[in-house]
């Protein structure tokens, strides 16, 4: 198929991109960051910035909209502009036959705390499914594996020397994805093409968070020792940081949020049978041995 890859300048978009081409599909890949920025080489790359407006993708058969801004803090207008308004833009490059496979995320599910990256990703999803286009919605929760710039980065940066301080008890059950797993949920989405709706997708094996971080510290051959911390205690933190950060007027992210909080110390599990049984989605990797 000639597909179009959005966000393909980043973790995702880019490793669904050069898989797409490696299957064989005609991939052209945009995304907002000049090619001189690119840190790997992703197929046929165009700059375009989503929040600008919407440009021809008359020969395209199916558009694949990474294209987001993915922060935990931040201001609502920024949000919107890609989330939402950048999402009518590539919707309405698209032709009406082309179709859409849209890579929302898990954390549209949380109801304690919903932040404006959730929200605004929820709208971009209706803006998908009502277009009349044949559209598929992913929901894949804490992307990881080689190229992370999310959930590793913001981990490392979390630890004070062989020490991690983690939200709640650890033994929360959380349903996470890795990256190579959501590009085969990409393309049998792409492959089936009467099927439309709405699909969580993850690893098959759900870990603990405890169990997660450990074994992750522990394949890259680093020893930590993990300290919890009430979820009430970290809950009620993060508030007062996320309170602090407002008065200031900072755009930069608190050291906790209440989103991190839920993210870390909540269980959140999601329900991957439907796309086994309607896409075929058959996960190959998990946390204990997929690529890093």
């Amino acid at each position: 198929m000639r597909v179009a890859v959005t966000g393909a300048s980043g973790f995702i978009g880019g490793r669904i991109a050069r898989a797409l081409e490696a299957l064989g599909h005609e991939v052209q890949s945009f995304g907002r960051r000049p090619c001189s920025q690119l840190t790997n080489d992703v197929p046929n790359y165009v700059e375009w910035d989503i929040t600008r407006g919407a440009r021809v993708l008359a020969d395209v058969e199916a558009v694949v909209h990474c294209a987001a801004h993915v922060r935990q803090w931040g201001r609502d207008a920024l949000f919107h502009a890609v989330n939402v308004r950048g999402t009518q833009h590539v919707v309405h490059s698209a032709l009406a036959t082309a179709r859409i496979v849209y890579v929302s995320s898990g954390s549209v599910y949380h109801t304690n705390h919903l932040p404006a990256y959730a929200r605004t990703k929820l709208l971009g999803e209706s803006i998908v499914l009502e277009s009349g286009r044949p559209a598929i919605v992913l929901r894949p929760h804490i992307v990881y594996g080689p190229g992370d710039t999310t959930l590793w980065p913001r981990v490392l940066e979390a630890r004070r020397g062989t020490r991690l301080r983690l939200p709640g008890d650890g033994d929360n059950r959380v349903s996470v994805t890795h990256v190579d797993n959501l590009v085969h949920a990409v393309g049998r989405a792409l492959t089936n093409r009467h099927v439309t709706g709405v699909f969580d997708i993850a690893d098959g094996v759900v870990p603990t968070m405890r169990e997660l971080l450990e074994t992750m510290f522990a394949r890259r051959g680093e020893a930590v020792r993990i300290q919890t911390v009430s979820r009430s205690v970290a809950w009620a933190a993060a508030a007062a940081f996320e309170a602090c950060w407002t008065v200031l007027g900072r755009t930069s992210e608190p050291p906790l949020t209440r989103y991190l909080v839920q993210s870390l110390a909540d269980p959140f599990l999601l329900d991957i049978e439907p796309a086994r049984r309607q896409l075929g989605y058959a996960p190959t990797h998990t946390f204990r041995d997929g690529p890093l």
